[in-house]
């Protein structure tokens, strides 16, 4: 049996109309960059379908665009395949993305978090970085110790495969380290990057955004995700706020995470896209894998072909689905004449529209499924229900129902 990783890129991966088809042909995906517009408050799903590209690939833009472009993907994916992934992954940014399809961080506070990260990054604007090519980490970080001094200097930040490691720190550290390198026989190419990320370079940047993390309610991961700092699974929400801080300042772990699944047999990688960066990094990595680019045409139809939907899974269906969250909602009002308004009163209305669709066999119109979202939100409104849980559970419902964008005019509880 195959095992398939999920990979989600970093920035650099962004272009001009990336997830424009797939909002085209799939609500659910419609649906992701629409309320990424109103989180984030400007009109993100414009500027990646038909903006600027210097714009876009602005590092306060590019964050929230690409993880918005890559969970709407992967809400595709798991739409029209049977795609289950043993383990998720992400570079750098795509980290984010990763947990957030993993269901460890709302959709709504990642988009925020990632949009603040870009502001410090871009803010961060000292130092630079270079990817060097022919040449182990060993080597390079000798060279990095050998031009740096305390207040000047290069480091490791990225190691993305055994033939491609990027360094990153002052600009004048950088340059000597590029001319020891290159002196070496080593290719050097430096980066049009503003700052020099994943290094201590990013502290100050780092420590601020440490304070939004520590605010931020995570969840274990659905799926293992692969930490960019230890290169192993990430198994504890509390461990989360450090981790997506530490990774400010600390290199991408890319070659040892790859190292990681194929020792634990995953043989299978699908870069969710934008692009095909991770795609081919993945193929780097591990040469003899199979490495699929969902952003490719080609490629997705051999995904779906290699894993097609069963045709005999049982559909879950809208209806029962919200009445079953409303029942297993923590209750937290113990007053009985506002729990049988706001919970009783709601909940039997759906019921009994539920009860005469299963005697037609008919299937819940869009003012049907309204009244079960009305009623969810009565009781987590009664029940005192948190936000974010509302948020979680509003999630799995069109999730596990595959409704996205169904209900017109709903909105995740912010």
């Amino acid at each position: 049996m195959n095992k398939i990783a999920v990979l989600f890129p970093g920035q650099g991966a962004q272009y001009i109309g990336m997830g424009k088809t797939i909002c085209r042909d799939f609500k659910a995906a419609d649906y992701m960059f629409n309320e990424a517009n109103e989180i984030l408050g400007f009109d993100i799903k414009a500027l990646c379908f038909e903006g600027d590209l210097d714009e876009l690939t602005k590092t306060e833009n590019a964050q929230p665009a690409l993880l918005t472009a890559s969970v709407a993907a992967f809400k595709v994916l798991r739409k029209i395949s049977e795609v289950t992934p043993f383990y998720l992954a992400g570079h750098s940014l795509g980290e984010f993305s990763a947990l957030v399809c993993s269901k460890a961080i709302s959709f709504s506070d990642a988009l925020k978090l990632v949009r603040k990260r870009g502001e410090l990054m871009a803010k961060a604007s000292q130092g630079g970085m270079a990817a060097v090519m022919g040449a182990g980490e060993a080597e390079i970080r000798a060279v990095c110790e050998q031009v740096s001094t305390r207040d000047c200097f290069a480091v490791v930040s990225n190691n993305n495969s055994p033939d491609q490691i990027v360094i990153s720190g002052h600009k004048q550290a950088i340059a000597k380290a590029g001319e020891v390198l290159s002196n070496m026989g080593v290719k050097v190419k430096a980066l049009n990057v503003s700052a020099a990320f994943h290094s201590p370079l990013m502290t100050d940047a780092a420590d601020e955004f440490k304070e939004l993390l520590e605010n931020t309610v995570f969840r274990i991961p659905s799926w293992p995700v692969i930490s960019n700092v230890t290169a192993k699974p990430i198994t504890a929400s509390s461990t989360l706020a450090e981790e997506l801080y530490r990774q400010l300042i600390s290199p991408v772990q890319w070659q040892k995470t790859m190292s990681f699944m194929q020792n634990h047999n995953v043989n299978t990688f699908i870069d969710i896209g934008p692009g095909q960066v991770v795609k081919n990094l993945a193929s780097k990595n591990i040469p003899d894998a199979q490495a699929y680019a969902f952003d490719k045409p080609k490629e997705l139809e051999s995904i779906i072909n290699e894993y097609p939907v069963n045709p005999f899974k049982p559909k879950i269906s809208f209806l029962p689905k919200a009445m079953a969250i409303a029942v297993c909602t923590k209750n937290n009002n113990w007053d009985n004449s506002e729990y049988e308004a706001g919970v009783i009163k709601p909940y039997n209305e759906v019921q009994s529209i539920n009860s005469r669709l299963e005697e037609t066999g008919a299937e819940a119109t869009e003012e049907q499924m309204k009244i079960a979202v009305d009623m969810l939100s009565s009781v987590f409104t009664c029940k005192r229900t948190p936000i974010d849980e509302q948020a979680e559970r509003f999630t799995q419902l069109f999730d596990d129902t595959d409704t996205w964008g169904a209900v017109p005019g709903f909105k995740l509880p912010v």
